[in-house]
């Protein structure tokens, strides 16, 4: 594998830089290589019974060329696409599409945007946000992609149903059909159901694979695909990142276990109790969004895998440089409760010269002939160093460049380090019984027949006084 890979930089949040109190020491780490190599070893009996089964989908290369094939046929006949997707099925998509899209790509002329829709995202049943994006479709040339893993989430079948009517008045009957895809769980539930009445094209996500571990699974490359950008590459990127996770178990040759590892070590010995993902780039934001929910839903949970209640995670924030360099006040002379995750592209540095139109400005003149990557990342080490004189810990995921593959080893590098981390804690990282349970709640609240009996248990359970609405 080449050295220009995603790579995990761990010295500021050792003691030698950030000193005792909430620095690890390289005995925190070395202590732990046993367990690691525990670790390592149960990660790899496990995969062989069928778990962790989202480490295998970069190999699918019959899903691979499904994809593919589909999505060439679909850009040359649609020119807006409209991925509905919540949680993991829809963040993910719309992490790797923003990552790698023109920044204003769905507001380039179709001369500029050559054979590649415009892909746009609904998340939430916001009637205002669903209203303007139907304003700004032309649905007689649309492409709507429901994803969904279960097939049952309550804001993905709103929105697709206010999206439905429309749609099927703006297409010939006959051709009603190619305007729907399904990416679900193929071989059960209503949405499946649904696509085989109507004769939609489906993909599959596997069983096996929660929604937002399965970014490499069609959730994640057909609105990849559609968008113009190479599948091929995303998916060697993984399986690149997961080849040389299984073939190294050491805190300090896998990034995936070093960035688990750490943060576990600083929750369990520094009482650091959050975590900020930092990437210097704006498309990077909506990676920021993914990251958080995958670490959230995943390791925030009440009972071990043993039974234990453990009340485990530590809560994930997202923040983007510079824009939100202001929180950094917070960071720095707040609470000693966090660890900053810093992400940050190397290739960016010599982008876009800075214009010398104000050189005798003692404001401006410096920059003049500089450029606006380097000072992006110069920002970044600014912070970096704000944080570790504070004697604030912080790491930094380096990319060489943001691209198909790099993306691929970042979320997958991500991913694996999600379930080292579930390892460490004790719980399982691929369930969710706080969000199914919330899922029920909205189910009986909204008259859901089938969990009426339930209804009872919210209707007037936890009364509000208007003597506490101030």
């Amino acid at each position: 594998m080449s050295e220009a890979r995603v790579k995990v930089d761990l010295n500021y949040c050792l003691d030698t830089a950030v000193g005792s109190e909430k620095g690890l020491s390289v005995k925190d780490l070395e202590a732990f290589g046993h367990r690691l190599e525990a670790l390592h070893k149960e990660l790899e009996e496990e995969r062989k019974l069928g778990s962790h089964a989202y480490r295998e989908l970069p190999a699918d290369d019959v899903t691979r060329d499904e994809v593919g094939e589909y999505a060439a046929w679909a850009r040359d006949r649609f020119a807006d696409v409209l991925v509905i997707g919540i949680g993991g099925s829809g963040n993910g998509p719309e992490a790797v599409v923003q990552a790698l899209s023109h920044p204003y790509q769905n507001l380039l002329t179709p001369e500029q945007r050559g054979p590649i829709p415009r892909v746009f995202f609904l998340h939430s049943p916001d009637p205002i946000q669903l209203r303007a994006t139907l304003d700004i479709l032309d649905l007689a040339r649309t492409l709507v992609v429901i994803v969904t893993r279960s097939g049952n989430s309550p804001e993905t079948w709103a929105n697709f149903a206010t999206v439905f009517e429309p749609l099927k008045a703006a297409v010939p009957a006959e051709d009603f059909k190619d305007h729907v895809a399904v990416v679900c769980d193929t071989e059960q539930g209503d949405l499946a159901r649904l696509a085989s009445e109507q004769n939609f094209r489906a993909f599959s996500i596997p069983k096996n694979v929660p929604s937002r571990f399965a970014v490499f699974s069609p959730a994640g490359l057909l609105p990849m695909a559609l968008a113009g950008h190479s599948i091929d590459e995303f998916l060697d990127g993984g399986r690149e990142i997961d080849e040389l996770c299984r073939a190294n178990q050491s805190v300090f040759r896998n990034p995936a276990y070093a960035f688990a590892l750490v943060h576990y070590l600083m929750d369990e010995l520094k009482e650091i109790k959050q975590t900020v993902f930092f990437p210097y780039s704006e498309r990077l934001a909506a990676t920021g969004d993914w990251f958080r929910q995958l670490w959230a839903e995943s390791l925030g949970k009440k009972m071990s895998s043993t039974g234990d209640i453990i009340n485990a995670g530590c809560t994930p924030i997202r923040s983007n440089g510079p824009a939100d360099n202001s929180q950094v006040q917070l960071y720095v002379e707040g609470p000693k409760d966090k660890l900053v995750t810093f992400v940050e592209i190397a290739a960016l540095t010599g982008l876009e010269p800075v214009g010398e139109a104000f050189a005798s400005i003692d404001a401006a003149g410096f920059l003049a002939g500089q450029n606006l990557g380097l000072l992006l990342n110069t920002e970044k080490k600014a912070t970096e160093y704000q944080l570790t004189r504070a004697g604030r810990p912080s790491i930094t995921v380096q990319m060489p460049a943001l691209d198909a593959r790099t993306m691929g080893q970042l979320m997958m590098a991500l991913m694996v380090a999600t379930t080292a981390a579930g390892k460490l804690y004790e719980v399982n990282p691929y369930d969710q019984p706080a969000v199914e349970e919330g899922k029920v709640a909205t189910w009986a609240l909204m008259g859901r027949k089938t969990f009426a009996d339930r209804k009872p248990e919210y209707i007037g359970r936890y009364p509000k006084h208007d003597r506490f609405v101030v």
